[in-house]
């Protein structure tokens, strides 16, 4: 949802409503009790840190990301096809541009295999998505969208 950069604040600050609402449909979509704490998942990724994550601070605040690009490139697959339409709704922009693409604009000479395919249930609120982008500024997100780019 963060696209490879999870600050500690999203863990313990109730402060920004964006970020809570995409947590609390992501635990909606994994099936994971609300009531489970953040702070319990603050900890689960500092037991994590130095196994499967790193962290460092960037402007005074932890950042988590999994040890490896490879990892994360794994993980984002596996995720993303689990949870595809929660991913579509809450995942970051510029995450969602170059990793999701529909079934028809994949050919194996253009994507990797960790290619994101959209389910043809989900085309619709990805269309959707791609049009809240341009709303929301993230103009160049759209336009370089792997679904576009044969396009252009």
């Amino acid at each position: 949802m963060f696209d490879n950069h999870l600050l500690k604040h999203y863990l313990t600050n109730d402060d920004d409503g964006e970020i809570k609402i995409k947590i609390e449909k992501t635990y909606k979509a994994c099936n994971i009790n609300i009531d489970v704490s953040k702070q319990s998942l603050l900890n689960e990724f500092e037991v994590l840190v130095d196994s499967f994550t790193v962290s460092f601070y960037d402007y005074f605040d932890k950042v988590f990301l999994p040890k490896t690009r490879q990892f994360f490139d794994i993980l984002a697959k596996y995720i993303g096809t689990k949870i595809q339409s929660c991913l579509i709704e809450c995942g970051d922009a510029s995450f969602l541009s170059q990793r999701a693409a529909f079934r028809c604009s994949v050919t194996n000479e253009m994507f990797s295999p960790l290619t994101l395919i959209i389910e043809e249930r989900h085309k619709d609120i990805y269309l959707k998505r791609m049009i809240r982008d341009l709303n929301d500024d993230y103009v160049s997100d759209v336009f370089v969208n792997i679904n576009l780019g044969r396009y252009m």
